[in-house]
């Protein structure tokens, strides 16, 4: 270290003339000279570092030094010094010094004539398959632990004893795939050597045997290491057991730089991090606004801020207006955790007024306390009330209905502490009333039971706003809303609560509506059910009679228009015949890349292919149960498919709705699908009857009556449009 240190204080000229001089040396001194070429390309003298990396190059070459010639080609590879076509550059340095059967054997198998490998992998496969000999110890996900028994330089095979499959013979390119070099540190050595002993330094020091881990296969995240830990060295359910207890040791520990992200790289350090003129300027290069902002945190930590000298204060300060006008306003979660950190540390004049008036208004506080980390939601949530009580209730009142449930949970804590509860009661009141609550604050209210009362009055309603809620679609934090709510009424005791609080009639429409609810799978609906009939064995006569009913109903036709069915057949065609077949071909590509677990490309095909697979799936039954028909012959006698229906509002406005099939919509035309809420609440009624249906656009939160004045056939618009006059529309 100290004779690098020394050559990076020499100039270029002086750096060169060690170069020249160093190749003279028996043996050569490698490390030292890829690093003098690295300062070289750090001193903006590429064409220096050029000729020096090409004239190393020869000299391994000419001595046949296989793996000293790969190592330089990599170093290469990460400085740019590709010299026109690297590709080739590379194939004929490895082809010159693994110039025997095998070596040519190992070079023909490492990929260089496959374009879509990318060349550094090409050269990772290549060191991996030189470095094998007979007794390497080697790992395989599939096969486990292996010893090199043979390698076959005719037909280009391996013979290795796995622990799972002794004797089995792989190719030289699939071992270059997917082989690890095991050497007799490694933490899979001592599994094999010592099993009993590693087995008890896991319960004893989990954290060392992340370190462990951590030296063998180099920096990871919690993911990835996870893989490499749990069904390897232990058992899959003792995984988050070990982690907990791991942590704890590892964030004691100055050598090891432990993440807050899961999916960041957890380090082992050469020595205690140091914050001098080499972190700062470290983070003074940082172009990451994240990174950036992690970085300071851990300062702030480790170190605090009251000593930080005058010009590593101003490297931080520049940093942080960087990061925020990166942020702004594309990552809004940015620009708040930057000027938290500007508050924290007790800058001046790096946040202006407007910035600080554009993130506490309601769409981008908003946007801003649904992206951020959980870690920095309260804080955020605190530092939002620092800059007014009254400003920062009314900004919380504005959007509650709009916040997902981590949000919500915090801004009512908040509400709560100042005194404003009751406008938040207010504030979701009409909603409640109206069964158009969301699922957040249903969740809210069901988790907190005790204040039940100040917002439903009724466990009868409670229940059924949240039974309903269950069986809306959801998706992202919606979705996990929604489940742990559905978990609540699976957990023993809370529902069971609710029910004492209803008379018969009321528990009675609830056993109706949680039978016909699609909120939860067959199984589970049926045990909650069988549940509640253990406690009141009388209400078993609702599900009697239900299922009376459900035999006698004639099931119903589901239909929608030629046009509209002629579409969705066009999407399932160029699912079949153009989307899913590249998908193939993404997860093939993807595959070559190497190792699966750490490419992205590999499992954003996967969930591409899940998705897709999902929508064929779907789109299969839809095909098979919805039919199609142009509703010619279709009665007007009441409302339904194939009628047009005008209706008046108290206001004395008439509306009028075309309504068709399951997949027919056209705001120009009124055509609504007959399984919208307005069509199926019109169903059946004839002219002259009164129906209760949403308020529209004459306002407010409930129902209001309309009087039906006319259902007539099809008019002739709508009939030009079921042919497909307009076009028919289908994705290109």
């Amino acid at each position: 270290m100290k004779f690098r240190d020394e050559l990076k204080e020499k100039t270029v000229d002086e750096q060169e003339e060690w170069f020249l001089g160093a190749m003279d040396s028996v043996p050569l001194p490698l490390d030292d000279m890829c690093f003098a070429i690295g300062s070289l390309v750090e001193a903006n003298k590429k064409e220096k570092a050029q000729g020096c990396a090409d004239l190393l190059q020869d000299t391994l070459v000419t001595a046949k030094d296989g793996m000293g010639a790969l190592r330089l080609l990599v170093l290469r590879n990460s400085l740019g010094l590709d010299n026109g076509n690297f590709r080739q550059v590379c194939l004929d340095a490895s082809e010159s010094v693994f110039d025997n059967r095998l070596g040519q054997g190992f070079v023909k198998s490492a990929g260089f004539d496959v374009a879509r490998i990318p060349v550094e992998e090409c050269l990772r496969r290549l060191m991996l398959l030189a470095s094998l000999k007979e007794g390497s110890f080697c790992y395989n996900k599939t096969w486990g632990f292996g010893i090199v028994k043979r390698l076959d330089d005719f037909y280009l095979k391996i013979t290795i004893d796995f622990d799972d499959k002794p004797g089995h013979e792989v190719t030289f390119a699939y071992a270059a795939e997917a082989l690890e070099l095991v050497g007799d540190s490694h933490i899979l050595m001592m599994r094999h050597k010592d099993p009993d002993g590693l087995a008890e330094l896991t319960k004893s020091d989990p954290s060392e045997v992340v370190r462990i881990v951590l030296r063998s296969y180099g920096e990871m995240s919690a993911i990835v290491l996870q893989e490499k830990i749990a069904g390897v060295i232990l058992k899959e359910e003792d995984w988050k057991k070990f982690w907990e207890a791991a942590r704890k040791g590892l964030k004691r520990d100055p050598l090891v730089d432990l993440p807050t992200k899961r999916t960041d790289m957890i380090k082992v350090l050469a020595k205690e991090q140091e914050y001098g003129d080499e972190w700062y300027a470290a983070i003074k290069k940082e172009r990451d606004p994240e990174k950036i902002l992690e970085l300071i945190e851990v300062l702030e930590k480790e170190s605090g801020v009251a000593s930080i000298e005058k010009d590593h204060m101003t490297i931080l300060e520049d940093r942080l207006r960087f990061s925020i006008k990166a942020g702004q306003w594309k990552r809004t979660d940015i620009v708040a955790r930057s000027v938290m950190t500007v508050s924290r540390i007790g800058m001046k004049g790096i946040v202006s007024e407007d910035i600080k008036k554009e993130l506490l208004s309601p769409v981008r506080f908003l946007v801003a306390a649904s992206t951020l980390p959980a870690r920095h939601l309260s804080k955020f949530m605190d530092y939002v009330c620092d800059q007014g009580v009254d400003e920062s209730m009314e900004l919380l009142l504005s959007v509650l209905p709009e916040m997902p449930f981590n949000v919500l949970n915090e801004a009512l804590k908040r509400l709560e502490s100042a005194g404003r509860s009751d406008d938040a009661v207010e504030r979701f009141s009409p909603l409640l009333r109206s069964r158009q609550a969301g699922v957040e604050i249903l969740l809210w209210i069901a988790k907190n039971i005790e204040k039940r009362e100040r917002w439903l009055s009724s466990a009868a309603e409670l229940a059924t706003q949240a039974i309903d809620a269950l069986s809306v679609d959801s998706s992202g934090e919606r979705l996990k809303t929604r489940n742990q709510l559905r978990a609540l009424f699976e957990k023993q005791g809370w529902f069971e609560g609710l029910l004492t609080e209803m008379n018969n009639v009321q528990r009675e429409e609830i056993v109706r509506r949680i039978n016909a609810s699609h909120g939860w799978d067959t199984s589970s609906q049926r045990s909650l059910l069988a549940r509640i009939i253990r406690v009141y064995p009388e209400l078993g006569k609702v599900l009697s009679s239900a299922a009376d009913k459900e035999q006698v109903e004639t099931p119903v036709l589901l239909m929608t228009s030629w046009r509209s069915y002629r579409e969705r057949q066009e999407q399932y065609r160029k699912l079949i015949n153009v989307e899913i077949p590249q998908n193939s071909k993404d997860i093939a590509v993807a595959r070559s890349y190497g190792d699966l677990r750490e490419n992205f490309e590999y499992q954003a095909a996967k969930d591409q292919q899940r998705l897709l697979t999902r929508r064929k799936d779907d789109m299969e039954i839809d095909l098979d149960e919805v039919h199609g028909t142009d509703f010619v012959g279709f009665s007007c006698d009441v409302v339904g498919m194939g009628t047009i229906v005008a209706f008046l509002r108290p206001d004395g406005r008439t509306e009028q709705y075309c309504i068709l099939g399951e997949w027919d919509r056209d705001e120009k035309l009124r055509i609504v699908s007959s399984g919208s809420k307005i069509a199926q609440l019109l169903e059946g009624h004839s002219e002259g009857n009164e129906v209760m249906l949403p308020a529209g656009q004459s306002g407010g939160d409930v129902d209001e009556s309309c009087s039906i004045v006319s259902i007539d056939g099809l008019s002739d618009d709508v009939k030009k449009w079921i042919e497909g006059g307009e076009g028919l529309k289908t994705d290109s």
